[in-house]
């Protein structure tokens, strides 16, 4: 398996910015990777097919710009080694309540036993939905518990991971996980658990600001 990450750093290093491009010749991207000729050429074709990067032929060789899902990518990176050298801080966010798309009940209902035999507590068929006002952010970090995929009755579940995080909403303060599955139509929201009824016990509604610390 070849880990196109490292590629893609050393070109954003000499790329310089979202919006702009770099040129050079195969045998010029061969020492900024510190690899062959024939490798560079490769690496390159591996990260478009990735679509990570776009290329296209020049007089000199390659013009090369880095993609929106490179730069998600290299955020994500940048979060993750952010999270390492700073691992004694604390990761605080703000956001908002707001409504889901219906399925939390039914999926909780299907890791249900999963998370009971891995978290210790049976969680509440639902979940808090968030939206963080600086963007969804990338909670799979250490901290985050893995559930593996599993199937029932014919049916494929993905895996998910459990971050756990200490939420406070309308003056209270709640330990529980933001649940981080494979598979997700909430792009821009998380999904919150815990073994409290968030809306009835906490009195959460759409729009009631809430902070959470990621442990």
């Amino acid at each position: 398996m070849v880990f196109l990450e490292p590629f893609l750093v050393s070109l954003a290093e000499e790329v310089g910015g979202c919006d702009c491009f770099f040129e050079a010749t195969t045998s010029e991207f061969g020492q900024i990777f510190g690899v062959s000729q024939q490798s560079a050429s490769r690496y390159l074709m591996l990260l478009e097919k990735q679509g990570w990067i776009t290329r296209a032929r020049s007089e000199k060789g390659f013009k090369v710009s880095i993609t929106d899902e490179g730069v998600s990518v290299l955020k994500r990176l940048e979060r993750k080694i952010s999270s390492f050298l700073n691992h004694d801080s604390e990761m605080t966010y703000v956001g908002e309540v707001v409504s889901g798309i219906g399925e939390g009940a039914y999926y909780v209902s299907k890791y249900a036993e999963k998370i009971n035999e891995t978290l210790g507590y049976s969680p509440y068929p639902g979940t808090l939905n968030v939206r963080v006002h600086s963007g969804k952010p990338d909670l799979d970090i250490k901290s985050t518990i893995k559930i593996s995929g599993f199937t029932s009755e014919g049916r494929s579940y993905g895996g998910v991971g459990l971050t756990p995080i200490v939420l406070t909403i309308n003056r209270k303060t709640i330990h529980c996980h933001a649940i981080i599955p494979e598979r997700t139509h909430h792009k821009l929201d998380l999904e919150l658990i815990s073994k409290h009824n968030f809306r009835k016990e906490f009195k959460a509604a759409d729009g009631d600001e809430v902070r959470f610390t990621v442990l």
